[in-house]
């Protein structure tokens, strides 16, 4: 049976560019700048989903690496961040 998940791409609109989106989440320039450049698929015509985008770097936690602090850093290099149950 299929889950019934939200698509977050309905319930969070699409920035209409990553400065756009960089003022509205404070998410820093240089880290959307450069999973753009490594494939996320969440730059599409301009825009940036941010939905999209949340899932492909939560799941790519080395793209974290010099953004996050000391304490989430440590839990990357150990391999443990992403892992915990809340």
């Amino acid at each position: 049976m299929k889950s019934k998940t939200e698509d977050p791409n309905k319930t969070i609109p699409p920035f209409d560019s990553i400065r756009a989106c960089h003022g509205a989440t404070g998410i820093p320039l240089r880290l959307l700048k450069k999973s753009k450049d490594a494939g996320c698929p969440a730059f599409r015509g301009g825009r940036v989903y941010l939905g999209d985008f949340l899932r492909w770097v939560m799941v790519r936690p080395h793209m974290l690496s010099g953004f996050v602090n000391p304490y989430i850093q440590a839990r990357i290099d150990a391999g443990t961040f992403g892992k915990q149950r809340l």
